[in-house]
């Protein structure tokens, strides 16, 4: 199925179908049962066989975001915004409940990470804590979206991986690659400690091999290509990643104006982005005025599904989830209700993208409305 604006009036393809499979009762965050996510398809026809792909990874009690691209699939999850869930000492409805059942209705900070290549996107506060409680082994890559502090302030996570006690340098096999669109290689210099700029001061110790790249870069069978978003004297990126004819478009924050010009954003398999300002129903009943500084980075709602049809995304998957937005992990759920396109990112969920025949539809549940906004052929 190709996913289209409805009030355009396009058709989907009848190629993807994604699940994505919940837990109604979550256990709690220091649960130790394992919460696998899966991947599975069945190669087309010319493929060499038809044997499904299956990955399984990542604990429940994780809150690091995983992303696969596996031939000839991907699978992606990511979640949390600018704000911990729950915030400290806050006493709001969503904060109770997430200090009260943990993940999946408590959130860290944001970031993604492709297996494929050990790329590590963005590092949070919590990055730290994030690794060490997800089935990643290694970091060979690491990239940012944008320098905002939500994104960097766990940058000293290279450190953390690499130091070698004995020498205060860092293990030759454990240094990280800095993957940078250009663009970011005067500010990134602008993260300071008392040494002076963090990036002068890993590259000097062995921690970080800085590796700038103008449009994309090739690593292994993996395209990354970054797209920037016109922000003037503060940039930031829209990555795709591209392999074996599969695309992922990856768009957490300050997305506006998005580059939807280009054609590497156009038909992705899967578009991950920032579900925008919800105009009803925030904290204290605040409601955005026109001019709200947000407003100049982000887009609504409404708006940022009708970007996604423009785009002709097979899937859409929420990311960067705001506390003030005042939802919680079952709000979510009932959004998603009406929209089988749609998705919200939480810890454990369980994405299913395969290929399929028109008689497998009966495989969304009955319950979902699917004339909101994307049509179904």
């Amino acid at each position: 199925m190709k996913i289209a604006c409805h009030s355009e009036g396009a058709k989907r393809p009848k190629n993807l179908l994604m699940q994505g499979s919940r837990d109604s009762s979550p256990e709690p965050a220091l649960s130790a049962t394992r919460f696998f996510a899966s991947l599975r398809m069945t190669r087309g026809e010319g493929a060499q066989n038809d044997t499904p792909i299956e990955l399984y990874f990542r604990s429940k009690d994780c809150r690091l975001s995983d992303l696969h691209l596996v031939y000839p699939v991907i699978l992606s999850r990511t979640q949390p915004g600018c704000m911990v869930i729950p915030k400290p000492l806050c006493r709001c409805r969503v904060c109770r409940e997430a200090r009260e059942r943990g993940v999946p209705y408590a959130r860290a900070g944001p970031a993604a990470f492709l297996h494929d290549i050990n790329l590590l996107i963005d590092t949070p506060a919590e990055i730290v804590s994030l690794l060490n409680c997800s089935s990643v082994d290694r970091v060979d890559y690491l990239t940012f979206t944008h320098l905002d502090p939500d994104h960097v302030e766990g940058l000293r996570l290279v450190e953390q991986i690499a130091l070698d006690f004995r020498t205060w340098r860092a293990y030759p096999e454990k240094q990280v690659r800095l993957l940078l669109p250009q663009q970011l290689s005067k500010q990134i210099r602008e993260i300071r400690s008392r040494y002076g700029p963090l990036i002068d001061f890993y590259r000097e110790s062995g921690f970080i091999q800085l590796v700038l790249f103008e449009d994309n870069v090739q690593i292994g069978d993996v395209r990354i290509i970054a797209i920037p978003v016109d922000r003037g004297s503060q940039p930031a990126f829209v990555y795709a990643f591209e392999k074996s004819g599969r695309r992922v478009v990856y768009a957490p924050c300050d997305i506006k104006p998005f580059p939807e010009h280009r054609d590497e954003v156009q038909h992705p398999d899967l578009l991950i982005i920032q579900p925008g300002i919800f105009e009803e129903g925030l904290k204290h009943g605040f409601r955005y005025p026109p001019e709200h500084i947000s407003r100049t980075t982000l887009y609504t709602f409404d708006q940022t599904m009708h970007l996604a049809g423009r785009l002709q995304a097979e899937r859409v998957l929420f990311v960067h989830l705001e506390e003030y937005w005042n939802r919680t992990y079952d709000d979510y759920r009932a959004l998603e209700s009406q929209d089988e396109t749609i998705r919200f990112a939480y810890d454990g969920m369980q994405l299913i993208i395969r290929e399929m025949i028109p008689v497998l539809a009966f495989l969304s549940p009955p319950s979902i409305r699917k004339n909101s906004y994307f049509s179904s052929r």
